[in-house]
């Protein structure tokens, strides 16, 4: 299936070819202008029809995608006795003034973590802001820090 800006870019090419054909009134003998416009016209509303529907699978996968985001975040909230206060562009959540990403919560989630790990590792963040150190992500504080496994097994390596 074509991308919404390869679609764009046909209708634009089939949009100059009509605009052509009209400005030379015949492009051929046996063609009848008419004919050949018709044809341009079907091309586009075909066109139409197919970049309506990408945009609106768009539409779809994004109401999705903010469905799952929010049974995360419910899930993860229940997990750990609280609620969070916002989210801020499905990148992630603040609960009593802390930020935890959406990827955070879906690891916590996903494989299972103990409730204290969130919790000792924004601790951890927010103990090493201003340090030097590089600031592990929580996949890779869980591996170094808590030697915790993995339900995937790509993460335990």
């Amino acid at each position: 299936m074509n991308t919404i800006q390869e679609i764009i870019g046909e209708l634009n090419a089939l949009f100059e070819n009509k605009e052509l054909i009209i400005n030379l009134k015949v492009v051929d003998t046996r063609v009848h202008l008419k004919e050949k416009i018709a044809e341009i016209d079907d091309e586009v509303q075909f066109l139409l029809a197919k970049l309506n529907l990408l945009l609106n699978k768009e539409k779809d996968i994004k109401k999705q995608y903010e469905i799952l985001f929010l049974k995360y975040v419910a899930v993860f909230c229940e997990k750990h006795d609280t609620h969070y206060e916002y989210y801020i562009n499905h990148d992630g959540i603040f609960i009593a003034d802390t930020y935890i990403s959406y990827a955070d919560i879906r690891d916590d989630i996903d494989n299972d973590v103990p409730k204290e790990c969130i919790w000792e590792y924004t601790e951890y963040c927010l103990e090493n802001y201003h340090s030097k150190t590089t600031i592990l992500n929580y996949e890779h504080w869980l591996l170094k820090e808590k030697n915790f496994k993995f339900k995937t097994k790509s993460k335990n390596e």
